[in-house]
This record gives C-alpha cells, sequence and structure tokens, in this order.
C-alpha cells in the first residue's frame, strides 16, 4: 500500500523552483534513502512532502488523501518529521518532550493524557532506549542521545510516515547504527513507511529499501540500492571514483573511495606490455597467486607469460588498458584474453605453447579468495587442463591468481569459465601450431 506520493512536485522559495516535476512513492514497511550531491534539492524535497513548503505544482498524497485536505493535527496524527537538530527554546524533561508526540490526538492542548497516550509514550521511549532519562533535562543529552529522544517523539504520535532530514549526521558511528536499527525495526514491525535523506551513501545502501537520487533538483533514477548506488552513477553525479564491494556479512553493496591523490600514482586496471621475451601483466594491486607445478604461493603486482620461442619480433609498446572485449593476439601460441563471465565476474586467461609442446597457462580472477579457494581452484584446472591436453601437449606452469579488494564470486562459475575459456585458448594455439 502507498503511504506517501508524490506526483509531479515542483517548488521552492519565492518564485524560485528548486525541485521540479520529481515523483516517487513511499510504500508501507518501506525505507526510501533520498541522497544527492549537496544542493540537489533533497531538504527542499521533503519540505514540499510535508506541507512546510508550498507546491508550485503537482500534487503529494498521504494515505490515499490529498495532503492539502488534512487539518494540522490530522496530518500530524499520519506524518511525523525528524530535522538534523531540533531547535529546542523551552525546557523540556525527556518524557515531556516525547509526550509532545501525542499532543496531535489530544482534543485541546491541556487536555490530560488517557491510558493509550500514555503507553505510547512508555513504549516510544523503551525502543529508543531513552527511558532512563526520562526526569533529565533534554539540554543536558548528548548530541546522539538527544537525537534518539527526537525520534522517540516521532514514535509517540504513532505515525503512518515517518520523513527525516539527515538525522544521522552528526552521530558517532554506534549512534548511528543504533538510530537506524530502531527505524528499520519500527518500520518492519508497524508497517510504517520512511522517507531519508542521507549524505553516507553506504548507510543507504544498507538501510534502504529503494533509492531516490536527484540531481539539480530532478529525479535521476529510483530504485534498489544497487542499482542506483553504482561506481558509474556515483562518478557522474558525485564526480567522486568508488569502487563496488559486496559487504562480507549481508547481501549487500558498499562503496570504497578512491582518493585522488593516491590514485594518480596507482593504475586502477591491470595493464598489459611486452619486452620483447615475455607478456608482462601490471596489476593495480598486489594479486594473491598460487602456482604450480611446483606449488607455489606469493603476493605479486606482475605477472610475465613468457613468449614460446626466444627472438619472437614483438616490440615493446605502451601499457594499455585491458577491457572487456580485449583478446591479444601478440604471435603464434601465445594468447592473453579478458573475458567476463555470465555474473559479471572479470578474468584474465592466457596460454602459451612452447616449441616442446609445453603448456603455460594463467588465471587471474577479480576476486576476493580465500587461500584454500586459490588453491582448490589450481588443482581443478590442472587436473582440467591436464586431461584435455594429453597425449599432444604437457602442462607446465598454471598460475592463478586473485584481487585481494575484489568482490567474492562464485567458485563454481569461475571454476567452469576459467577451464573452457583456456581449452578454446589452447585450441587456438594449438591450430597455429599445428
Amino acid at each position: 500500500m502507498m503511504m506517501l506520493k508524490a506526483e509531479r512536485i515542483t517548488g521552492g522559495y519565492g518564485q524560485r523552483a528548486v525541485v521540479q516535476d520529481v515523483s516517487f512513492t513511499i510504500n508501507e514497511g518501506e525505507m526510501l534513502g533520498i541522497v544527492g550531491p549537496n544542493g540537489s534539492g533533497k531538504s527542499t524535497l521533503l519540505q514540499l512532502c510535508t506541507g512546510a513548503l508550498p507546491l508550485m505544482g503537482g500534487e503529494v498524497r498521504l494515505c490515499g488523501h490529498r495532503l492539502q485536505t488534512y487539518k494540522d493535527k490530522e496530518r500530524a496524527q499520519l506524518l511525523a518529521v525528524v530535522s538534523q537538530q531540533a531547535s529546542v527554546y523551552f525546557y523540556y524533561t525527556v518524557r515531556e518532550f516525547v509526550a509532545l508526540g501525542r499532543y496531535p490526538h489530544t482534543r485541546r492542548w491541556l487536555s490530560v493524557f488517557n491510558e493509550k497516550d500514555e503507553d505510547a509514550i512508555e513504549r516510544a521511549m523503551a525502543e529508543m532506549d531513552v527511558a532512563q532519562y526520562r526526569n533529565q533535562p533534554l539540554q543536558t543529552l548528548s548530541g546522539g542521545e538527544r537525537q534518539r529522544v527526537y525520534l522517540a517523539r516521532a514514535f509517540a504520535q504513532r505515525p503512518a510516515v515517518i520523513l527525516l532530514d539527515e538525522p544521522t549526521n552528526h552521530l558517532d558511528i554506534a549512534y548511528q547504527m543504533k538510530f537506524l536499527d530502531a527505524l528499520k525495526k519500527w518500520s518492519v514491525a508497524k508497517g510504517g513507511a520512511v522517507g531519508i535523506i542521507f549524505h553516507d551513501l553506504n548507510l543507504a545502501a544498507l538501510y534502504c529499501d529503494r533509492v531516490l537520487l536527484l540531481e539539480e533538483g530532478e529525479r535521476k533514477i529510483c530504485d534498489e540500492p544497487a542499482q542506483v548506488l553504482t561506481k558509474e552513477r556515483i562518478y557522474a553525479h558525485y564526480g567522486a571514483r568508488v569502487s563496488n564491494v559486496r559487504h562480507p556479512d549481508i547481501p549487500k553493496q558498499q562503496l570504497l573511495l578512491t582518493p585522488g591523490t593516491l590514485r594518480e600514482n596507482q593504475p586502477q586496471k591491470p595493464q598489459l606490455s611486452a619486452d620483447g621475451m615475455a607478456a608482462i601483466v601490471d596489476l593495480p594491486v598486489p594479486f594473491n597467486v598460487f602456482s604450480g607445478v611446483p606449488f607455489t604461493h606469493s603476493w605479486k603486482k606482475q605477472i610475465r607469460v613468457v613468449f614460446p620461442r626466444e627472438g619472437m619480433d614483438i616490440k615493446p609498446f605502451d601499457p594499455f588498458p585491458i577491457d572487456r572485449s580485449f583478446d591479444w593476439q601478440p604471435g603464434p601460441s601465445v594468447r592473453l584474453k579478458h573475458i567476463e563471465e555470465d555474473n559479471g565476474q572479470n578474468i584474465i586467461l592466457g596460454a602459451t605453447l612452447h616449441a616442446n609442446r609445453n603448456a603455460n597457462v594463467i588465471a587471474i580472477l577479480f576476486s576476493k579468495l580465500h587461500e584454500e579457494a586459490l588453491a582448490g581452484l589450481l588443482m581443478e584446472l590442472t587436473k582440467q587442463l591436464a586431461v584435455f591436453l594429453h597425449p599432444r601437449f604437457e602442462l607446465g606452469t598454471v598460475t592463478v591468481g586473485s584481487d585481494p579488494n575484489g568482490e567474492a564470486c562464485r567458485m563454481e562459475n569461475a571454476r567452469q569459465t576459467a577451464g573452457a575459456e583456456l581449452q578454446k585458448l589452447l585450441l587456438e594455439v594449438q591450430k597455429i601450431e599445428d
């Protein structure tokens, strides 16, 4: 069920439209993150949705009815708002401040709270773990504690929708997690709809069901976090270079920042060059590499694929990025290829066949694999290729490497893809030799 629906809304300050023609919905039990660079209109959008700013165009529907049709107290029964840091000009104890959330449900300002009101206040303080501060002045609490009290007041309203404007910006990591965990628990348990502005994109990716991306007051995309917070989109709209990685404990994507000062001195993609004797693959970070036979293990930033015969007429050339379509054939008996398997896993494969019919192969996986997984993959490839090569070829060195900063891949898919593609490469080499 749609709890909040914005239909092509436009608005801003005076005659200036900051938000233009933006549409989105927040459904029951859903957390919608609102992100975008500074000045993209996030806070203005929230104010238009709460009625704090008048609409220049479009409409906002709250629980199926136009926002403007509600009286103030009726709207407050359905919609709660939590800002970054609320300004409190009067002396309140924590309990008194949380109790303000029940005002929309009273008939008169000085009405005595009934049993339902008292229960809502106590439950809200318990949910946000602030009951122990009930008699303390709000001003004596830390910023993180006050922010939890603000959310407790919103919970006490028993709304259908809570809208929050960067509520975790000034909180340390522990308070951020407590705050968002409580909000997520409320959304799931009570079926409440949450719209929340984030500057921290990783928090948005962790907690939100969908993310709305704004730029210059316009909607760019609204979808699942993994579809919105891609490295290409972040660079296009924020101008920041990041990498997408999978969270190690939960099926969520996270962003790794790439500082510009470090990026200038370090290539971000494998580079390929030749020195007349070997193909040289320079890796952007040290790769975890297993080789056999003999079986050895080391960390390397460069892998050399020795050409089958000396004296091959291959001129050295400047390194160039390997892209998805790359398939390098510097001469007879040498193949280096970059492929992308069905799950988007990147693999660089290489095969050389020497004059003595001895074949060397490499498989470089852009994945974070444990040493045992690498060793297992090496043995599987060795078995596959040994069977394939016999009796025509003898298998020489097999090298398997992985990027320690890459995403974990599914071993079965990587094994099948690498094995099949390497066999194709060796068939091409064999045809040339024959």
